[in-house]
């Protein structure tokens, strides 16, 4: 984590990828409350879920939150997924 941040980082070796699927979300904002870098946030002005990839840290604990299949996991991860790495 860096010192002013409170989001952490992780190089990019060691963390998955996200994909969203905003055609299979449904805008129900489970995977918003998940999400630890605000990645998945919903537009105050179009009331949607929306994400962003250049936030994710690929924590993947919006996966099992998302019951519409809409977020999955694409990649490699050391360890098992949501683990500290």
């Amino acid at each position: 984590m860096t010192e002013n941040s409170a989001i952490p980082s992780f190089p990019p070796s060691q963390v998955t990828r996200l994909s969203w699927n905003e055609a299979l979300c449904v805008h129900c904002g489970a995977c918003v409350g998940q999400c630890l870098s605000r990645a998945f946030i919903v537009d105050e002005a179009t009331r949607r879920v929306v994400h962003d990839g250049d936030r994710c840290i690929a924590c993947e604990l919006c996966i099992p939150a998302c019951s519409y299949g809409a977020v999955e996991s694409i990649g490699e991860h050391p360890g098992k997924p949501g683990e500290p790495l």
